[in-house]
């Protein structure tokens, strides 16, 4: 087994493993940016239904997440990569490069808004809390070895590990059998096609979620809530603009919270709820996603079926259902 030294494992495959999704894959919806006016996921300011005051924030969808892949989707993506690497590992005589998948996908919405929960707020202030699905320095349990240049070459394509799915291999052989185009990890990438929808990359789908939630901030509904939250923490002796300002000032690198980080964070809870601006804001945020998916329906649909397409191809890897 050639496997003494280099790269450590743990920093190869979390490289490897954005790279193997990251494959050569482009569409026209990738063109423009979230700044550019001709941006298909801006759209002009839609009309908001009320929305009654929200108690349990972590179980809201919002519209355009039929768009993107679900945990479980996720979840068989990865593994059937893992599985895929390794198995292209092992022709070549070497031993898993890649530790088992464990995807972590936070609830969405526990903290689009910010803190939201008086329990959470009571306990954790503004620090991290189960349940936001925010990874905290644990390490995938697997081999902690390190990797050799050949076997980074077989891994990447590249003797240098600088994965490049779908390049020729430059050594073009090891061992008498030749290296795969981008090496284990462009084989992996070829054969399931997940590119830009699973690997980190922007789709249509991404940046409306992003592009809502920004143009949502600014809409005059949502900064007429903000500022009569703003007034509520006044009252209470704190000069904050805005949640997130409130949130920012928190010293969250610390074991634990302090107190005044605690008191912030209840009374920031109280008169969000007060104000009611979470179901203002989660109400406006929605009805300008509705608009961008009206507008970008076709464009939609067929990165939906993408998605279905990949997730079909990693499920038969595995032999495992298709999750939804």
């Amino acid at each position: 087994m050639n496997v003494n030294s280099g790269t450590r494992l743990a920093g190869a495959a979390a490289a490897l493993f954005v790279a193997v999704l990251l494959a050569a894959c482009s569409s026209p919806d990738q063109e423009s940016t979230a700044g550019d006016r001709n941006d298909p996921a801006l759209v002009a300011p839609p009309k908001a239904a009320p929305t009654p005051s929200v108690s349990n924030v972590p179980d809201l969808t919002l519209p355009i997440q039929a768009y993107q892949p679900t945990l479980a989707q996720r979840t068989v993506v990865e593994n059937a990569t893992v599985s895929l690497v390794n198995a292209c590992m092992h022709r070549f005589g070497f031993d898993d490069a890649l530790p088992p998948g464990r995807p972590s996908q936070p609830s969405l919405m526990s903290r689009r808004y910010g803190v939201t929960d008086p329990a959470i707020a009571e306990r954790y202030g503004y620090h991290v809390a189960p349940g936001d699905g925010i990874e905290t320095g644990a390490k995938p349990a697997g081999n902690g070895g390190a990797l050799s240049r050949s076997a980074i070459l077989v891994l990447t394509g590249d003797p240098n590990g600088q994965p490049r799915p779908g390049a020729p291999a430059p050594a073009g052989t090891y061992a008498g059998a030749a290296i795969p185009a981008g090496g284990c990890s462009g084989e992996a990438a070829a054969k399931l096609g997940g590119g830009r929808l699973f690997g980190g990359a922007t789709t249509l789908a991404d940046r409306i979620m992003t592009t809502g939630f920004a143009q949502a901030e600014t809409d005059d509904r949502v900064t007429a809530v903000v500022g009569t939250w703003s007034a509520c923490m006044k009252q209470q002796g704190y000069a904050f603009k805005t949640p997130f300002d409130a949130a920012a000032s928190a010293k969250i690198d610390t074991p634990a919270p302090s107190t005044v980080e605690i008191k912030t964070a209840v009374a920031d809870v109280t008169c969000k709820r007060k104000t009611n601006l979470v179901g203002v804001f989660y109400g406006v945020e929605r009805a300008y996603q509705n608009a961008a998916i009206q507008r970008n329906i076709e464009q939609l649909n067929r990165l939906k079926a993408e998605i279905e397409q990949v997730v079909k191809a990693a499920a038969g890897a595995l032999g495992v259902p298709v999750p939804r």
